[in-house]
């Protein structure tokens, strides 16, 4: 009788651990479909793809040249401007 009440102390963690995971499982199931969560994180990752282009844009213009003391030309088809 005590052998059997202990096995049962013993198998209680377990089962509050189980009951806890599942609870923690369902919890975030719920988050991950709540429209405020959806909506900040369409944010983050509007956020964060801007970032990259920031990024990829400055290492674009890492190889541009700037050229000073030349005249700039007036002409209006791109072909007439750099011919002058």
């Amino acid at each position: 009788m005590i052998e059997d009440r202990l096995r049962k102390l013993e198998e209680k963690p377990a089962a509050i651990e189980e009951s806890q995971e599942r609870i923690e499982f369902k919890v975030d199931q719920l988050k991950l479909n709540d429209p405020v969560v959806k909506v900040v994180q369409g944010a983050l990752e509007g956020a964060l793809q801007q970032d990259k282009a920031e990024e990829m844009e400055i290492e674009h213009r890492k190889q541009n040249v700037i050229v000073r003391g030349v005249p700039e030309s007036n002409e209006d088809s791109p072909d007439s401007r750099a011919e002058n």
